[in-house]
């Protein structure tokens, strides 16, 4: 049985192999753009049929997580193209089908929107590993006070930018300080609950996110009727609020936490 490495990249090799052919196919002529798309979809539907019909199974086990035998870097890529298509390629692709050569400016979008949240999430990931250690001797709730304090400044900087190198510095640095606070709320929660520390980090995680989803609809109202810029001035403000609601946060029970 082949591994998993030369399966992939017999895959890969084939698959750019077939664009270029078909790339070919287009410039002499010997294929029309309506016929490439249904070439496409033909051969989407085709492949996710071989590898239904290959790797068929009637072990849960297998069914589920392929016998726990998958590196974690295709894991890892696995996870990435699922949350990066569905909506993201269906959307794109009826902005193409309906508007045409226009309908790029909204590829161009999506592409650039998926950099700017690479950056933000990889600085956001650093920030949280080195603000840990000093939560740890600082105390997480000063921690949050003063993450706070500090991403409103920068927040208000990236909106002023207009563009240049600056863009995705103070946007990294937005990350770095910002999503450091989430581990830290989760660790406050559990100090203010600690006979209960999985309902604390279920209550923390699941009110950040309700209140993130909240929040993005409310935004995106106000981007309607208000504009986008206004929509982005009300987020950049966002850690203002934070902050003056850290302030009355009290200490944790745990002394090292405070």
């Amino acid at each position: 049985m082949m591994s998993l490495d030369k399966i992939f990249g017999l895959y890969t090799i084939s698959f750019l192999g077939i664009t270029v052919l078909i790339g070919i196919g287009e410039r002499i002529g010997l294929f029309s753009n309506q016929m490439i798309g249904w070439i496409f979809m033909a051969l989407s539907l085709a492949i996710y049929v071989v590898i239904g019909v290959l790797t068929r199974t009637s072990n849960p086990d297998q069914y589920y997580v392929a016998g726990r035998g998958v590196p974690s870097v295709y894991n890892g890529m696995a996870t990435g193209s699922d949350w990066m298509s569905a909506a993201s390629f269906i959307s794109m692709g009826g902005a193409l089908s309906a508007q045409g050569f226009a309908g790029l400016a909204y590829v161009m979008g999506w592409t650039g929107g998926y950099l700017l949240l690479a950056v933000f999430l990889g600085a956001g990931a650093v920030g949280t590993l080195v603000v840990a250690p000093l939560a740890d001797r600082l105390g997480a709730r000063r921690c949050v006070v003063w993450v706070f304090l500090l991403s409103t400044p920068i927040a208000l900087g990236f909106l002023l930018v207009r563009g240049g190198p600056l863009v995705f510095v103070l946007l990294a640095l937005l990350g770095f300080v910002l999503v450091s606070t989430f581990t830290m709320s989760v660790v406050l929660g559990q100090a203010y609950l600690p006979r209960n520390p999985g309902l604390a980090s279920g209550l923390i995680v699941g009110f950040a996110i309700g209140a993130g989803g909240v929040g993005a609809t409310g935004l995106g109202w106000v981007a309607d009727h208000w504009g986008l810029t206004s929509a982005l001035a009300i987020s950049a403000s966002m850690p203002i609020a934070g902050f003056v609601a850290a302030l009355f946060l009290p200490d944790p029970r745990t002394g090292d936490l405070g």
